[in-house]
């Protein structure tokens, strides 16, 4: 890996004053590799993927930078997103991570509420749901056309973009546009108050340092804020503190375990599009139930 290469990018935007010391590879996920890297500017976390990534860096800048416009929960600072020849890369504020406490569990509870009850911008073209860009839900490209309608915008832009990735590799009774039709019809019958989600809130998304939560890696979009909520109960969930917090601001919609079934759907869909294995038989079980169970 050629340091010398992103040191020179870095300082060209930062001012020729910035000098790196030694990186350190650090936990990044699956997708990215990261590294802490000590600066004269003070500690900094820097994500590397091939240069083709970079709109992956540049739209993960722009969902951190929407949601710390909410002034709600705290987000790494954004200092630069760029690449050189061979490599794309996110540069952001370092944080160190600690454990977390109950009264931590409750305060990413009410700061999150507040992200969601946030009043938020039309999208460029005035329509409540979706976002200013396309962006990425992973490494999969997550389409955010704005949309007037939450039940169009999700049954289609989230589980039929999703089922035509995986076309072939699922046995399903009916069609994929039957499905995204089932899905529509059922996502009308609650009014939804457009927020801002964190879009991919899974419990390693959430971090806490010294001053308490952040969240880091979105996939920003405007929707329904039960999908975010859905989310942190598909893969072990978060603590009954985060939950009773939660719902003592925001109570639960009476068709809640179905809309959280049809929203975590899109996330089984694309760990089997990126994954496959298992997560194709998940996929395909959790299709038919919701098929069942919405007919």
């Amino acid at each position: 890996m050629q340091w010398q290469d992103i040191e020179h990018t870095l300082k060209s935007a930062l001012g020729s004053g910035l000098k790196l010391g030694q990186a350190e590879a650090v936990s990044g996920g699956n997708i990215n590799q990261a590294f802490k890297l000590h600066s004269n500017r003070g500690e900094l976390f820097i994500k590397l993927n091939h240069v083709s990534c970079f709109d992956m860096f540049v739209q993960e800048s722009a969902g951190l930078v929407a949601i710390a416009a909410t002034n709600t929960i705290r987000t790494p600072n954004v200092i630069i997103a760029n690449h050189t020849q061979h490599h794309a890369f996110l540069v952001l504020q370092y944080h160190e991570a600690k454990n977390p406490q109950p009264s931590d569990w409750q305060l990413a509870a009410e700061q999150l509420a507040a992200m969601h009850s946030a009043s938020t911008m039309a999208t460029v073209t005035g329509e409540p749901f979706g976002f200013s860009a396309d962006n990425y839900i992973g490494s999969t490209p997550q389409p955010n056309s704005p949309t007037p309608s939450w039940s169009e915008f999700f049954a289609h832009q989230r589980i039929g973009y999703q089922l035509s990735l995986l076309k072939g590799q699922l046995q399903l009774p009916i069609s994929d546009a039957e499905i995204c039709q089932q899905i529509e019809s059922i996502l009308q019958v609650d009014p939804i108050q457009p927020s801002l989600l964190h879009g991919d809130l899974w419990r390693g998304n959430l971090m806490f340092d010294k001053h308490g939560p952040l969240l880091v890696d979105p996939a920003c979009y405007i929707g329904d804020a039960e999908a975010d909520i859905a989310m942190t109960d598909l893969f072990g969930g978060f603590p009954a503190a985060f939950y009773q917090a939660y719902r003592s601001i925001k109570a639960a919609p009476e068709s809640l375990s179905l809309r959280h079934d049809i929203y975590n759907l899109y996330h089984l869909l694309n760990h089997a599009t990126l994954f496959g294995g298992h997560y194709l038989d998940q996929a395909e079980q959790s299709v038919k139930r919701l098929i069942e169970n919405g007919s």
